[in-house]
């Protein structure tokens, strides 16, 4: 009898062990709770919701996102228009955001510049954050946002056999905004062919592809005579699609940059 007592034992004590084990993992893959910086480092998260006083809050702009991208201790982060960002801590779940620094493109949709300022207002304000698996909640008064990690709710677009649609032209540490009436794309159809138009249609060989950069060679193009920002987006297409150009695609965007000129594509 005693050692069927024993026996017993043994198995209850195995099933405990084993359900507070799975509990655990269960635990620490999931469970809300003040994040670190090193549980954040190299993930972008997307909002999904936000909220004023338990109400929705209208955001202005056709793509209703703000995005928060954490690398290292810096924080960077867009919410319609311009990025901001800076470095940050953490003191438990309270974020403290160091001095910001902001992009200056011209905002064309109405609200975005003052979209911009709310945001950069609510990061200054020292907001809680909790983080849940895939899920983080910034909390600031009234104001709750709800952000998703962007590679569970966007993945990546693959760089050939998308339809890329011209955002923004980088020069230097400047971004401007493609300008209004203007429509530029590019197309890599497959490993060997690029195509992209502004106001010429122009084209080329990919002679070699990594996984970080492309090299455009020789092409051709039509001879429309462009004046005006059509022209100006033509010239500055030109100037990043030739030669090696480095490439990184994020979500639904694709960012091209050869030297001090880029380009910022965005995928339907």
């Amino acid at each position: 009898m005693r050692r069927m007592t024993v026996a017993i034992g043994l198995v209850l004590l195995l099933v405990v062990a084993a359900s507070c084990s799975s509990d655990g993992a269960s635990v620490d893959s999931g469970a809300a709770g003040a994040p670190t910086v090193k549980a954040l480092d190299g993930r972008t998260f997307l909002s999904t919701s936000v909220q004023v006083g338990g109400v929705d809050r209208p955001m202005a702009t056709a793509r209703p996102t703000i995005t928060l991208e954490f690398r290292s201790d810096v924080l960077s982060a867009s919410s319609g228009c311009n990025g901001t960002g800076g470095s940050y801590s953490l003191d438990g779940d309270h974020l403290t955001m160091g001095d910001l620094s902001s992009t200056a493109m011209a905002c064309a949709e109405p609200g975005l510049m003052e979209q911009d300022a709310w945001f950069s207002a609510l990061l200054e304000s020292g907001p809680t954050l909790v983080l849940a698996g895939d899920q983080l909640t910034m909390t600031s008064g009234d104001t709750v946002i709800v952000f998703v990690d962007r590679e569970t709710a966007d993945p990546d677009r693959p760089l050939i056999g998308t339809a890329w649609t011209l955002e923004s032209i980088i020069s230097g540490q400047t971004a401007s905004s493609v300008p209004i009436g203007v429509t530029a794309t590019l197309s890599i159809p497959n490993a060997g062919t690029i195509t992209w138009q502004a106001c010429n249609r122009s084209g080329g060989r990919v002679e070699s592809m990594d996984t970080s950069t492309f090299t455009v060679g020789d092409g051709d193009s039509t001879l429309m005579a462009c004046p005006g920002p059509a022209g100006d987006v033509d010239r500055a297409m030109n100037a990043v699609l030739t030669g090696a150009v480095s490439y990184e695609t994020e979500g639904p965007v694709l960012r091209l940059r050869n030297g001090d000129h880029g380009l910022d594509f965005r995928a339907p």
